[in-house]
This record gives C-alpha cells, structure tokens and sequence, in this order.
C-alpha cells in the first residue's frame, strides 16, 4: 500500500475552474481572529444561497447559466457534484420538503433566460414535485440513478472528465469527499470493489494516475490491485484519520501558493456541503477539525505560513477555540 506522506507540487485543475471562482467571498460573520472569516448562515440552506451570490459577484454577472441542486440532507449527491459546478462555472443550491419554495424563488431570480437547472439525485433526494415547478423557468435535467454510485457516474460524464486525475472515496462516509471537494477534480465515490462502469471509466480516462484518499477502510484494497490491474498509478493520500488525511490532501495539492485554509467540521456534514465551493474560490484546501483533532491543520497552518482561515459554519461546527489555536 502506497501512502503520501510527501508533499507534492500541485496540479492544477481545469484552467476554467480557478478563472470561475477567484474570492470575493459575502461572509456573514467574523471569527474571533481578525484576519479570519467565518460562514454561517442560519442554516445550511442559507449558507449555500449566500455562497451562490458570492460567485454571481465575482463572476460580474447578474445571472448564471447553470444552478446545481443537490439534497441538503445527504452528503454524497452534493460532494460529488462539486466537479461538475466547477466545470459549468455554476453554485451549488442544496434543498429539502420545507424549503424547496425558497430555493425555487432563488433560482428564478438568479438563472438565465433558457439556462439549465441540474438536480443531482433521484426524487428520494430532490422531489418530483420541485421538478415540475422548475420546467416554467428552465431546463431542467436530472443526473440520478439508482443508487449514489449511479448518480455518481451520471454527474462525471455530464462533466466529462478529460484527463483530469480523479480522487477515489468512500461513498460510506462524507469526511474524505468532503476533503476531496476542494481539489477541483472528479470524485468517483466506491464501494469495497469497482463495479464495471466504475472500470470502464477509468480505462477511459486520460490519466495515468489515480489518488485513493483515505486508508484502506475507506478505500480498500482489493480497489488498489484493480487500478492497478487497469494500467493505473494508484496512489493512496491517507492519516490515521480524517483530520489527518485531510491535511495530507492539503499537503499533496496545495501548500505552495496558497495562504487560506477553509475549516470544516469533520464530525458532521451539513456546514460542509458548500465548502468545496469556497474553497475552489480561494484555491484553497479544506481541512477537517473538531475540537480534539486540529494538530493537522496547526501544523499545516505553521508549515505554509497560513495568514487567514475560512471557517464553515457556526460555533458549533467549529468553535472559536479551535480557531484561535489554529493560527496564533
């Protein structure tokens, strides 16, 4: 099993990625270090509006041509998608049953004339009657499939993944994805084997190289030896946890220019749905804290000379504390 420890000069990701977002974030809140930015809507519903209407600004335009929307109360829709909204220059809205009013409201203000409306999911994950209230603004197209693998390979080929490397994860739990979501490369969410359109995708893919983020619990390695048997150079990113896995995604393809890091909760995903998109802004990696895990993202902070932290969520996300000992 190969495990990155190294740090690695970054590869950049798709050239229209980063000229999509550059950050001129709308933050709802300072954190306790002045330099230091919190976002924390109300809830997370909010904070994504807000976050659309931070790159409608930095985009100079008065509305987007594609809007993602993706169910708020999953991680594996939204973190997956987060590819896809990097390459169509495009938010990501996250809904549920209590406020699909709001984001429709949202999106018919803030969507081009004939633009395209994405949902990722099936109608367990974005209801069928959202759909049909969406046909009179316009186009509406649904990536979903039987399952979160499915959905998953729906949003990669819209996308296209060219030969862009792609970040292997579990589709068991958010934490890797969520690390993952900020390298502005296509996430293919596994089970413990590849089933064969993951295969197939990959043979196809123009890359030679493939990144497993997380130990073998996360992304096994009976999916190591079969990348391996596809011709691939399977290259595993990984901790002891995820706290320490996400600083060593920062350390591989970050840490050279950047100056930010984005601090999410690695205990829960809700404040996180949006930070793959905040961070792409600031070409900036995320790294998961809570409030006995932030030796990763101290020790990453004081490597790189880190000035200025983004924090998703509120207090109870990630608490001032944390924060304040972080960067001192």
């Amino acid at each position: 099993m190969k495990i990155k420890y190294r740090i690695m000069k970054r590869i950049i990701p798709l050239t229209l990625c980063l000229t999509m977002m550059f950050s001129m974030l709308s933050l709802s809140t300072a954190s306790a270090a002045g330099a230091d930015m919190r976002i924390a809507g109300s809830n997370r519903y909010q904070t994504a509006m807000l976050v659309a209407d931070s790159l409608k600004e930095q985009l100079n335009v008065d509305k987007f041509e594609t809007i993602i929307v993706a169910s708020g109360e999953t991680y594996a829709d939204a973190l997956a998608g987060s590819y896809l909204a990097c390459v169509k220059r495009a938010p990501i809205l996250i809904v549920n049953k209590y406020n699909e009013a709001t984001v429709k409201n949202y999106i018919v203000k803030n969507i081009k004339t004939n633009g395209t409306i994405y949902l990722l999911g099936g109608t367990g994950a974005v209801s069928k009657d959202f759909e049909n209230s969406l046909k009179s603004v316009g186009k509406v197209k649904r990536l979903g499939g039987s399952d979160r693998f499915e959905t998953n390979m729906k949003i990669l080929n819209e996308a296209g993944i060219g030969n862009e490397e792609i970040l292997l994860c579990s589709a068991m739990n958010f934490a890797d994805s969520l690390s993952a979501s900020a390298v502005g490369k296509p996430i293919l969410l596994v089970d413990t084997t590849l089933n064969e359109a993951q295969k197939n995708l990959i043979k196809q893919a123009g890359t030679d190289v493939c990144y497993m983020i997380g130990g073998t619990a996360a992304v096994s390695t009976a999916v190591e030896n079969q990348l391996i048997y596809l011709g691939k150079q399977a290259e595993r990113i990984a901790g002891e946890n995820r706290f320490e896995t996400s600083a060593y995604v920062a350390e591989t393809f970050f840490g050279i220019y950047e100056n930010t890091v984005v601090v999410a909760s690695g205990d829960d995903f809700p404040d996180g749905l949006t930070g793959g998109a905040v961070a792409l802004a600031k070409q900036a990696p995320i790294i998961l804290v809570n409030d006995m895990n932030i030796a990763g993202a101290k020790a990453y902070a004081e490597r790189f000379g880190i000035n200025q932290l983004i924090i998703i969520g509120g207090n109870g996300a990630v608490s001032d504390s944390i924060v304040e000992n972080i960067i001192k």
